[in-house]
């Protein structure tokens, strides 16, 4: 996230490695936490269901991904 007129501004999402994969986990997220801001939070801090990893390093490869989203 950068600041840009003193508001937050977040890179696209289709700008990391796999969006195929990052964009629904993120659209399940956001409908889960009830905000986009809260559902990138979620998406990059270490998860406890997920053993401490990063949802979004982990949606950059197919398998680790597609563990993601049986959360």
């Amino acid at each position: 996230m950068i600041r840009l007129n003193n508001k937050a501004v977040h890179k696209p999402l289709s700008w990391y490695p796999r969006p195929d994969l990052l964009i629904p986990v993120y659209e399940e997220a956001k409908r889960v936490k009830r905000s986009e801001g809260a559902a990138r939070k979620w998406l990059n801090q270490p998860c406890g269901h997920l053993d401490g990893r990063v949802p979004m390093t982990m949606c950059e490869s197919a398998v680790s991904g597609t563990l993601v989203t049986y959360v």
